[in-house]
């Protein structure tokens, strides 16, 4: 069963504060889903960048709208 837009929505504006030992292409070099698993860490590099946390700032004060 999918999930309404408006949980959507509500889910999005959920923050998560993470740290780890290593860098994140360094978490999960070996094993069944290291290959997979080198997409996330790509996107967890790209989430800690200046420009995408100011995005993330700017849209946590547009609530309501787009994006």
């Amino acid at each position: 069963m999918g999930q309404s837009s408006a949980t959507k929505r509500a889910v999005s504006g959920v923050g998560l504060i993470a740290s780890a030992a290593a860098e994140p292409h360094a978490l999960y070099i070996d094993g069944t889903g290291a290959e997979s698993f080198a997409r996330t860490a790509s996107r967890l590099m790209e989430t800690r960048s200046e420009a995408y946390l100011a995005e993330r700032h700017k849209r946590s004060f547009n609530i309501g709208g787009p994006g």
